[in-house]
């Protein structure tokens, strides 16, 4: 095989490296976090994004969003998603490889990859870095940006991985971001964070 070399722009070739680690004490005014005492695990992340975050964020769905119509598609999805497993994989720079797995219907979010001998075997794997996972929570990048940038590799359904982007894109909605179905453009790390956007 003849490898042709790499076509990027000059000007892309930063946008292609990733951001690299967030400030130190990042958790520590994350709104979203139950727990501020230290940084959490990707479980954790999940967890309070799923719970904390998503649930804070329904008031504002309901009032500000179309109420019942929003409501109604985060309540389809569950409901007619096959049942569907993701299983993350982020590269901590001190903790190094930490896992959470995700179910669509019935919901669950489950600690660490599968056992050895469950015979469980998740439907996509992503691999990425931690601090790219964090910013995928945060909506500092969609769920697709990682995947377009080079930042994270996947291994096994694209059209699954459809099901759970569009699941991200929903919550990301109702936490603050745009107005239309999908557009996370309006969402930015400070508004989960306890700050405001410019």
């Amino acid at each position: 095989m003849i490898n042709l070399g790499e076509v990027i722009p000059e000007s892309e070739k930063e946008h292609f490296k990733g951001k690299g680690p967030l400030p130190e004490d990042w958790y520590k005014d994350a709104t979203f976090l139950s727990n501020k005492e230290e940084e959490p695990s990707p479980y954790r992340l999940m967890f309070d994004f799923m719970i904390g975050g998503m649930m804070d964020g329904m008031e504002g769905a309901m009032t500000q969003m179309g109420g019942a119509g929003i409501m109604g598609k985060m309540m389809g999805m569950f409901t007619k998603a096959p049942p569907l497993s993701i299983l993350i994989e982020t590269k901590h720079p001190k903790r190094g490889r930490e896992h959470v797995r995700i179910r669509l219907t019935p919901f669950a979010i489950y600690d660490g990859p599968p056992e050895v001998g469950s015979n469980i075997e998740p439907d996509i794997i992503m691999r990425l870095d931690y601090y790219t996972f964090v910013r995928m929570l945060t909506g500092e990048m969609s769920f697709l940006d990682p995947m377009c940038d080079g930042l994270a590799t996947i291994d096994g359904n694209m059209g699954a991985m459809m099901e759970f982007e569009g699941m991200f894109e929903l919550f990301g909605t109702m936490l603050g971001g745009g107005d239309e179905m999908g557009d996370l453009s309006g969402m930015s790390m400070s508004n989960l964070l306890g700050g405001k956007s410019k």
